[in-house]
């Protein structure tokens, strides 16, 4: 069976989403760590949990106020369709015209 190389192309979407998913990993756990009085570490493992949707917790979800519950959910959420698939939805694309006229030369006169 022959071996594939991965394309320039993989290797730029595979790093996309790993960006983008550190990102939001540290993001949620910072705005958790404003309401919520755990130590970082421990409200970074909820989050990457939530995120992975692993089912792991260190307990601290019970014990989490309104608001870092909702960062919880959405964080659950955004980890259950993809990083990649929520960048995809929200990207400015510009829509392409469905008809195309055909060019051709007309002879006039």
């Amino acid at each position: 069976m022959p071996c594939r190389l991965l394309t320039y192309n993989d290797v730029l979407t595979a790093l996309s989403i790993i960006i983008m998913a550190l990102t939001f990993i540290i993001l949620i756990a910072w705005l958790l760590s404003f309401s919520n009085h755990f130590d970082f570490i421990r409200l970074l493992f909820e989050a990457t949990s939530a995120l992975g949707t692993v089912g792991l917790t260190l307990g601290l979800t019970p014990q989490l106020d309104t608001w870092g519950r909702i960062l919880i959910i959405i964080t659950m959420f955004v980890g259950r369709l993809g990083p990649l698939t929520i960048g995809y939805a929200l990207a400015h694309r510009e829509k392409q015209a469905g008809i195309s006229y055909p060019d051709g030369k007309v002879m006039i006169g």
